[in-house]
């Protein structure tokens, strides 16, 4: 397995992974958007996209993004997505790819990682728990149009 930077080409490998982080989301927005969006991040200064493959087949996606904070005194970075292919679950690749993150936090000087997990994801909070994470506050949203 090899983890890099996610490049504008990975777009098209990268919806089957969106679409099972996300049921349904592939038919409810419009793709060229998206890959509008997803390129664009890829030239942000403040995103990070990462893809990990195997045998050249594009298997977990993760984005993160970095901002300056008072509470933490300077850089942090929040994962914002990680996914990796179903069927390779439980194999320590999200582990790998959560180091991955970590070490490019540490380069950017950032002072803490901060994530969401939607509440019905309780297998999901015990693999952050698993690697270190607390969970420290409740996460509020509201949709804006």
């Amino acid at each position: 397995m090899r983890i890099r930077k996610a490049r504008g080409d990975d777009f098209q490998s990268c919806l089957p992974l969106f679409e099972q982080l996300w049921p349904g989301f592939i038919n409810s927005c419009n793709l060229m958007e998206l890959e509008v969006l997803f390129c664009e991040l890829l030239k942000s200064p403040t995103a990070e996209l990462f893809v990990a493959e195997e045998n050249r087949k594009i298997i977990a996606f993760m984005d993160v993004t970095f901002r300056e904070t008072i509470f933490y005194q300077g850089k942090t970075m929040i994962i914002e997505d990680i996914v990796v292919n179903k069927s390779l679950r439980r194999r320590g690749i999200g582990a790998e790819l959560i180091r991955y993150a970590e070490e490019h936090a540490r380069k950017r000087g950032c002072r803490a990682i901060e994530l969401s997990s939607d509440l019905y994801r309780k297998e999901t909070h015990k693999f952050w728990k698993n690697l270190g994470y607390e969970c420290k506050a409740y996460q509020f949203r509201k949709i804006i149009d």
